[in-house]
């Protein structure tokens, strides 16, 4: 302990003479040896912080005795030793609620810097009062009281922000044009005050300006924050504290410590409010900043994979196309040739008396075409490529199909009709299976005698917009058909050119909504419409 005081004399002695030196032109306006060691405490190492108390009582101890001394230990111990130990006491209470220097830009860290200031001040009025009732001479007073606790109140309101601003680098940050700005405009405030004060008499006069220096108080704080708040309150504090050797307009001591305090409190919590504010809002504009690059990836992956869908849906297309032209070529042309042979025989089988198995083969022979025919059909849909998507839904397989099964079929082009020869061959494949497959549900399980299907085109934000809708008036779909292939299907070729398809079923009948949307293109050329 011995060693740690020696090697920290120094400090103990520069912290003796600053308190002295700062006792010395303190005006009962405020305390600044109060403020400058409770700083000093709060930002210092902890280390330090025996050194900053023996080196205020040893500065208290020197002005005591250069006072007159003291008659009795009591009165010693009261007049030197509570100062710095309340103060310490203070520094300890600010940082068990956590209150770094940083914090300040917080409303909730300024006000419990307040809070403390006061705490402190109110302890250090008792140990005066205290020292006072152990006196033979001093008598304590009300007035006297309030003028001890808000001097020191004012010493840490003065101080401890502005040097937590000087000692913080996150305080420093991006305040360097803060005491520029605020000398400004805020020094022709000050001087304006002091020459009235020196040349203008009243009450009145007196009392308006003091409402211009809260104002520059408030405009400060609103433009700088805390910081500003701080420099403006010290100066704003100086003007008032000339009022009395300027012969000015009160005597009232406590007057102008309320009005310093109320007035710098409020600027400071004004200040860090605004702080706060502005803090929340970079960190929300960072926030949206960082959605909207989030949100931009997500699009990009989105349209990524709808291309990657599309291409996928492309090479599909052309696997079919390919399938079938195989089919065509090869079981077409062989059961072609089937069939030739079969007439050919037919003589021979009618010499043993075997025509019937003729006519056999030769009926299984239509069989087998015709269910090529309905494979190439859904491999390739023929009446899309020569009839285009109205006419292959309208004059196609599907009304034959919807025909033959006594249905009443009817299809509906509503909307801007010259745009259904804009439709990509994806969009149109799509949208014909997605009819070819419903319709064929509709005959194969709704047992419906009405068919509706209907097709809206349009034009919104640049793009073609394609509404699909089909009804009929049958029983709807068991359970397990409509979680079967060929509806799922529907869907995600529908999800996979980024459009939707809703399906719904019930006793009243199947419904079938679906959107699907394309970059619109040139004007478009017109293929088999309605008349």
């Amino acid at each position: 302990m011995t060693s740690l005081l020696t090697r920290q004399l120094p400090l103990l002695l520069l912290t003796a003479a600053v308190y002295y030196l700062a006792a010395e032109p303190s005006h009962l306006h405020w305390y600044l040896p109060s403020g400058l060691l409770f700083a000093a405490l709060w930002l210092l190492p902890p280390r330090y912080r025996a050194a900053l108390v023996l080196g205020g009582i040893a500065a208290r101890t020197l002005r005591g005795h250069l006072a007159g001394g003291w008659e009795s230990v009591p009165e010693f111990v009261l007049g030197n030793v509570p100062q710095p130990l309340i103060c310490l006491m203070g520094v300890l209470l600010l940082l068990h609620w956590r209150v770094a220097p940083q914090m300040l830009g917080t409303l909730q860290g300024m006000a419990r810097l307040l809070v403390v200031a006061v705490a402190t001040a109110a302890l250090i009025t008792a140990g005066n009062i205290a020292f006072m009732l152990v006196h033979p001479v001093w008598s304590p007073s009300l007035e006297y009281a309030m003028t001890v606790t808000l001097g020191d109140f004012l010493g840490i309101l003065l101080v401890a922000p502005l040097a937590a601003w000087l000692v913080s680098p996150d305080n420093r940050s991006g305040s360097a044009r803060i005491p520029a700005e605020v000398l400004v405009w805020i020094v022709p405030v000050v001087i304006t005050f002091v020459l009235l004060a020196r040349w203008q008499d009243g009450t009145a006069v007196g009392e308006m300006l003091r409402l211009l220096l809260l104002g520059a108080l408030v405009l400060s704080a609103m433009r700088h924050g805390w910081r500003g708040a701080a420099l403006s309150a010290a100066m704003v504090s100086t003007a008032v504290a000339l009022e009395r050797p300027l012969d000015a307009w009160t005597d009232n001591t406590v007057w102008m410590q309320l009005f310093v305090a109320v007035a710098g409190s409020m600027a400071l919590l004004l200040g860090a409010s605004v702080d706060s504010l502005r803090r929340h809002a970079r960190e929300l504009e960072d926030r949206q900043v960082a959605l909207q690059r989030a949100h931009g990836k997500q699009q990009e992956l989105v349209r990524e994979v709808r291309l990657a869908s599309e291409r996928n849906l492309r090479a599909e297309e052309r696997a079919r196309r390919e399938v079938a032209h195989e089919l065509h070529d090869e079981v077409g042309q062989t059961l072609t040739a089937l069939q030739t042979h079969v007439k050919l025989i037919e003589p021979v089988f009618a010499q043993v008396d075997r025509i019937d198995m003729a006519r056999r083969i030769a009926d299984l022979t239509v069989a087998m075409r015709r269910s090529l025919g309905g494979l190439l059909e859904t491999l390739q849909p023929v009446a899309l490529d020569e009839l285009g998507l109205y006419g292959a839904i309208d004059s196609g397989p599907i009304r034959a199909m919807m025909e033959d099964a006594g249905v009443d079929f009817e299809l509906q082009l509503q909307g801007e009709a010259r745009l259904i020869g804009q439709l990509d061959e994806l969009v149109r494949t799509a949208v014909y299976r997605v009819v070819q497959e419903a319709t064929t549900n509709v005959v194969r399980h709704a047992r419906a005698s009405r068919c509706l299907v209907r097709l809206r085109l349009g034009r919104r934000d640049e793009q073609l917009w394609l509404f699909l809708d089909i009804r009929d008036d049958g029983r709807g779909f068991p359970a397990p058909l409509r979680r079967g292939l060929g509806l799922q299907g529907m869907q995600d070729r529908y999800r996979a050119l980024g459009g939707v398809l809703l399906i719904a079923s019930s006793s009243a009948g199947m419904r079938l909504h679906g959107l699907l949307r394309q970059p619109l293109g040139e004007e478009p050329a017109l293929e088999g419409l309605p008349d």
